[in-house]
């Protein structure tokens, strides 16, 4: 009886807590609020006996989500103030944008050729 109120409580509580991460007006509330679905989640998977669950609920539903979306979040934010830092010198969202991606390549190595200095692919012969 205890745990069937417990986990109508959980339930109501991840209800009311999802329902005000959609409608938060703040990314970074929302982000939390989803945290916290995840984080009761656990906890209800805690109550039901299976911890495995709960302990892997924590810490990728609550945990590392949680973090990736905070770090998208200000990979946003910063690609909001170049972009507002490049309108202030005349350039146009496009060749931001184009200048983004080509930087992005540049520096993860992807635009670098495999083909070796005489131009054959780096497989063998």
């Amino acid at each position: 009886m205890v745990l069937d109120i417990l986990l109508l409580a959980a339930g109501a509580i991840m209800v009311a807590t999802g329902i005000g991460a959609v409608l938060a007006r703040s990314l970074l509330v929302s982000i939390i609020l989803s945290g916290g679905v995840s984080l009761v989640a656990s906890l209800v998977f805690l109550l039901i006996g299976a911890p495995d669950v709960a302990m892997t609920e924590a810490a990728i539903g609550s945990g590392l989500t949680t973090v990736v979306f905070l770090y998208a979040l200000s990979r946003a934010r910063q690609a909001d103030d170049e972009t507002s830092d490049a309108a202030e010198l005349g350039a146009t969202p496009v060749e931001v944008a184009g200048l983004d991606a080509a930087a992005s390549v540049s520096a993860s190595g992807l635009g670098k050729s495999t083909a070796g200095a005489n131009g054959q692919s780096g497989g063998r012969k």
